[in-house]
């Protein structure tokens, strides 16, 4: 009898476990699917406006320094 009871506990622990590491894997893909790709279309914006931003100096410079064409 007291087999049973451990066996039953076992099962319990097992089955309370089962259900944390599918928790676990939904919030894993979550973050594969959801948040990583957010944060690598931002990262890639702000490259992309670094990058304009350092630009701009030269642009402007070399508009004041090209003489206006008509």
């Amino acid at each position: 009898m007291e087999l049973l009871v451990e066996l039953a506990s076992l099962q319990t622990a097992f089955l309370t476990l089962d259900e944390a590491i599918k928790t676990t894997n939904r919030r894993v893909n979550a973050l594969d699917s959801v948040v990583k790709p957010m944060l690598e279309n931002t990262i890639a914006y702000i490259k992309v406006r670094a990058l304009l931003r350092s630009l701009a100096p030269v642009s402007r410079m070399r508009a004041a320094t090209e003489p206006a064409r008509s």
